[in-house]
This record gives C-alpha cells, sequence and structure tokens, in this order.
C-alpha cells in the first residue's frame, strides 16, 4: 500500500486495474472531484461509464485503428451503482 496524498488541486494519474480506496469523509467542508478517464485507442470499456461525458471516445491523438487489444484474464464485472457521487457508494458499503 502506498499513500498518494498533495495539496488541493493536485492530480492522480491511475492505471485501470488499480485498486484503490481513501477513507470516509468526516469533514462538513464540501469535497468536489473531477473524474477524467482516458484508455488506449484499441482498448474498450467492459461496462458503461456511469458519469458519461460529451468527450467519451474522443481520440486524443493518433489514428483509429479499428482493432481491440485483448489480454487473456477475466473479471468479474461491477455492480451498477444506485448514485453516480463515490461519497454516496461508499456510504452504502458496509464496513468491514
Amino acid at each position: 500500500m502506498v499513500k498518494c496524498a498533495g495539496p488541493l488541486g493536485s492530480v492522480c494519474f491511475m492505471h485501470a486495474r488499480l485498486l484503490h480506496g481513501s477513507a470516509p469523509k468526516l469533514s462538513s467542508m464540501r469535497l468536489t472531484l473531477y473524474v477524467a478517464t482516458y484508455y488506449a485507442e484499441d482498448a474498450i470499456e467492459l461496462s458503461p461509464n456511469y458519469l458519461p461525458s460529451r468527450f467519451t471516445h474522443e481520440l486524443v491523438c493518433g489514428k483509429s485503428s479499428g482493432r481491440v487489444r485483448c489480454t487473456p484474464y477475466e473479471i468479474e464485472l461491477p455492480e451498477v451503482p444506485k448514485g453516480t457521487s463515490f461519497f454516496s457508494q461508499q456510504a452504502e458499503t458496509p464496513a468491514t
């Protein structure tokens, strides 16, 4: 486990296979979060983005190959969230 912390306005880039989490928000201060997703042109999502954007599937650099890169592994698809806020999802998760 590695702590990733920074001052206000910091950016954190995470790999799609990275498991990450945070402690519950105990402050009454408002906390905003901006999530941007980038992925390789030859990769596709296995489940829909529940925070859609008009920029979804926008090609940032290069040309479309018309191909999908496949890696042999198996994963369980995530549950469909009841809310789009990370905080509402954390509130619904029972403590272990």
